[in-house]
């Protein structure tokens, strides 16, 4: 395990179970080139690192598809696949493949967070200094604010409150901002007191609190969002960290048929727990569009599944 490597551009911290401290997921541009590496944020021992594609450093994430959002900031080529600088790229955070999903039309985001609910991605584009919301199937953009003052360098989607809080580190110390994206109103929370350089934000939902990576200090803070006051999680040996989503862990099932432990194995187990789902209409069972009926075709798609049997 390597674990102390440095100039981190981007950080998405991994859901985690009851047992386990988070992890994270992390690119990284040690070496001149853009690479990824897990971050144990309990240990704080890192993976060796991976080297991944040109990335931006803003990362969202779209829990329906377990993928990572990112945008392109330079033009590049891979897979015979050419990629423009806005442009919207997925990232797979098990098999670091990526895709192009659309173009944008915006450049030099800074900030990403995913709304689920209305499945868009809150952005702030440097050019234009606005927030906007953009469309992860299509890459369509509209703005959401007017023009923001300040340096803004990240962001988060609170969706209990329909707001989106951004960091401005033009005054000192950092100050808290806080958008209302039905009416793209701009309110100052406060000042966040003897932060040093936040340049990574995420809204957990389950503590109603923000997750904020101060690069200027080297640590982890929580910050209450109605008070913007800051509370020190953990030092960090990481400096220029830049985003922070909580995502998915990587999954211990198979496949969709693995519903059951032991996972990995496909047994009568997993047929029972299937049945058992799909008698209250749990989403586990759901696995034949219509989304949300449960019929012939989840349970014909659980057979199908479970025949292929596991790797």
């Amino acid at each position: 395990m390597q674990a102390s490597i440095r100039s981190a551009l981007s950080l998405a911290v991994l859901a985690s179970s009851a047992s386990a401290d988070p992890l994270a997921f992390c690119l990284d541009t040690t070496g001149g080139d853009m690479s990824a590496f897990t971050l144990d944020l309990g240990t704080l021992e890192s993976s060796d690192l991976e080297r991944v594609v040109p990335l931006g450093s803003s990362l969202a994430y779209d829990a329906e598809r377990r993928e990572l959002l990112s945008f392109s900031i330079f033009s590049w080529r891979i897979d015979g696949v050419d990629y423009a600088p806005g442009d919207l790229v997925g990232l797979d955070p098990a098999t670091r493949a990526v895709r192009r999903v659309a173009p944008t039309g915006l450049t030099n985001i800074t900030g990403a967070a995913f709304d689920a609910d209305n499945r868009r991605v809150y952005v702030f584009e440097q050019a234009t200094r606005r927030v906007h919301r953009v469309d992860p199937e299509t890459g369509v953009a509209e703005a959401v604010t007017e023009p923001v003052p300040g340096v803004i360098a990240c962001l988060a989607y609170d969706p209990t409150r329909s707001a989106v809080y951004l960091v401005d580190f033009a005054p000192n110390p950092d100050a808290l901002l806080r958008v209302d994206v039905s009416t793209g109103e701009v309110t100052t929370v406060g000042p966040i007191a003897n932060a040093g350089l936040i340049t990574g934000l995420h809204y957990d939902m389950a503590t109603d609190r923000l997750i904020a990576a101060d690069a200027g200090a080297d640590r982890l803070l929580s910050i209450d969002p109605e008070t913007a006051s800051p509370t020190v999680l953990s030092d960090s040996p990481f400096s220029n960290l830049r985003a922070i989503a909580l995502i998915d862990p990587p999954s211990p099932m198979c496949n969709g048929a693995d519903l059951a432990e032991p996972f990995g194995v496909l047994d009568i187990a997993d047929v029972v727990s299937f049945l058992q789902r799909f008698g209250v209409g749990d989403d586990g069972a759901d696995l034949a569009p219509p989304a949300g009926v449960f019929d012939i075709a989840d349970v014909v798609g659980f057979l199908q599944t479970f025949g292929t049997g596991c790797p």
